[in-house]
Parts: C-alpha cells; structure tokens; sequence
C-alpha cells in the first residue's frame, strides 16, 4: 500500500473514531422530531410522584478528565426543577430515565462527571424543591429526548431541541421555570424530637439538645470554611450481638427538605464511623450537619436489610 493511500485510510479511521462515540449504541426509543405535542423546556411533567420542569439557560461544556475515555467529549446541562409531590421521601436516581440523541439512539451517561446533575441529588422530603441539571452527551444539533420510567409501567417523555451555542449561560444560572408552592416541613408520625429516646434496628438513640458550632477546617476539600452543626447523640446496643450504627443506616435532610451530603468523616466521634458496641453497651458521639440555612433538619433511619426505621426532627437556628 502506497504512502498516500496508508495516510487517507488512517485518517478515515481517525475520523471514525472521532464521530463513534455517539454512534456506539444501538438506536433506542422513537424519533421525537415529528412528535412536537411532546412536552419541552417549560412544561410542567409530573413522573412516579415528581414533579419536573426543564429550563433553556443550559450551559455547553466538554469532559475534562484524561483518565476517562470520554475526555473531550461535548455535553450539555439542561437546568432542572424538581419537586417531590409524595407524601413520602422520594426522588429521581439515574435508573429512572434514559436519553437519546437527535437521531434516537440512546446516549451514554455522562451526570457521574458533574456533581450538579439530577442523579447525585438523592431523596427529597415530602413537599421539597430542588434545582439540579440533567447533563448529556452532546450527538450533534437536533431533538435530543428524556424517556422517564423505561423500567415501569408509567411512561413519561419530553423533547428538547438543542443548537450548539459557544456562549452558554453561566453556571449558575437559574431556572426561569419554577415549580408552585413551598415546603413545609412535615415529620413523620411518631417522628422523636431531642431529648426522646427512640428505637432502631435494637438500638436506642437519643439526640440531645446542646448542639455545638464548628467550621471545617481543610483548604484542600470543598467544604472547607463550611458552617457544621454537631449534635450529641447518645446510642445504646440492646442487641444480644456485638453492633454498630453505620453510615448507610440513616440520611440526614436540610431546611430546604433535600439530602444533605455526608460530612462525617471529618469528625472523629461520628455515630456513623464508630465502633461496635457490646450488649448493653452505650457510646456518646455526634452528628454531624452540613448546615444549609435555620429550620427543621431530619434524619431517616432505615436499615435496607429490614423493615426497621426511625426518623428525628431537629430545629438547628444558628
């Protein structure tokens, strides 16, 4: 083979390997383009007990990670509305939809690079509101869809045209849609307070009410100067076996009624991380919260081997 035809072939072939990435999965959903009755940006879809708005100030951006193969790759971030209208904590995670590109194939996942994408949002209190984005895999101009409840019975879609635009909105900007209302906070009947003991998977919890003030202090994390409330939590095993409160045993929400991200680890007396207690034995630590502004903050106990659970209201006014 000449040097010429060796050089063209290899640059089809780098071509290829240039475009593929989102031509790699096969064609999935149906084409939105001839469906405009489909919900767009601004339309209120209620989806499995939520509410959802998709905002049009979205933001044009690429991975950033040499170590992923899909470094380079153009996305976009769509701003999101959420509202949980459950009377039960509940919200989306990234098995509860699917996306596909203008041609209708069915996109990779890209939310796991951007810590402000829908799937890292969790749970959200009955009644709460949460902006997020949804990040895509960006597969040319066109009509890119959202198919909510691909593995349920419910089927939810929405149509959002997309044109690459150099000069995205900033990061954050907010969402020109907002979903009505407010929350209310809302505990649970029979939710204990501080000062009451309660029961969890054999254990007895009491909160206390001497809630203590703290920064972190680490220039190297992004909580870093962060507002921390730690509260006394005294834990009694009434187990017959040597056992432990762990850090997937419970979630802690804001004053907004949405997850809060755990920061426990910088504590070194966190219920979460400590060690298993003897029969009859009792351990005195804290828990700790990131504080998001005054109101009620709740934590859900709930242990996914069991039907055990357990849920404390806590009013933290700094």
């Amino acid at each position: 083979m000449g040097k010429r035809k060796a050089t063209t072939l290899l640059a089809l072939v780098l071509l290829v390997l240039a475009t593929s990435a989102c031509l790699q999965n096969k064609p999935g959903g149906e084409p939105v383009a001839d469906t405009p009755s489909l919900p767009t940006f601004g339309d209120l879809v209620t989806f499995d007990g939520m509410q959802l708005i998709f905002g049009n100030s979205i933001i044009y951006s690429e991975i950033d990670n040499p170590y992923s193969d899909m470094d380079g790759q153009k996305v976009f971030l769509v701003p999101l509305a959420t509202k949980n209208i459950r009377e039960a904590t509940h919200g989306l995670s990234m098995f509860s939809f699917a996306q596909y590109g203008p041609s209708s194939e069915k996109l990779e996942s890209v939310g796991a690079y951007f810590p402000s994408d829908i799937t890292f949002a969790g749970d959200m209190r009955p009644g709460a509101m949460h902006d997020t984005y949804m990040a895509f895999q960006y597969c040319g101009d066109g009509v890119y869809s959202v198919e909510f409840g691909a593995a349920l019975s419910e089927i939810q879609k929405v149509a959002l045209p997309i044109k690459w635009d150099d000069k995205s909105a900033s990061p954050l900007a907010a969402n020109p849609k907002k979903i009505q209302g407010s929350y209310k906070p809302n505990p649970s009947q029979g939710a204990a307070v501080p000062g009451e003991a309660f029961e969890f998977d054999g254990f007895e919890i009491t909160f206390l009410s001497d809630i203590q003030w703290s920064v972190i202090d680490n220039p190297y994390s992004g909580w870093h100067n962060a507002d921390i409330a730690l509260v006394p939590v005294i834990v009694t095993n009434n187990n017959d076996t040597t056992r432990s409160i762990g850090l997937l045993d419970f979630w802690q929400y804001g004053s907004k009624g949405t997850r809060l991200d755990s920061i426990g680890s910088y504590f070194d007396n966190e219920i979460a991380f400590m060690d298993e207690l003897e029969p009859n034995e009792s351990y005195k630590g804290i828990m700790a919260f990131a504080y998001d502004g005054d109101g009620a903050y709740f934590v859900e106990f709930k242990k996914p081997s069991s039907t055990s659970k357990a849920e404390i209201m806590l009013i933290l006014d700094k």
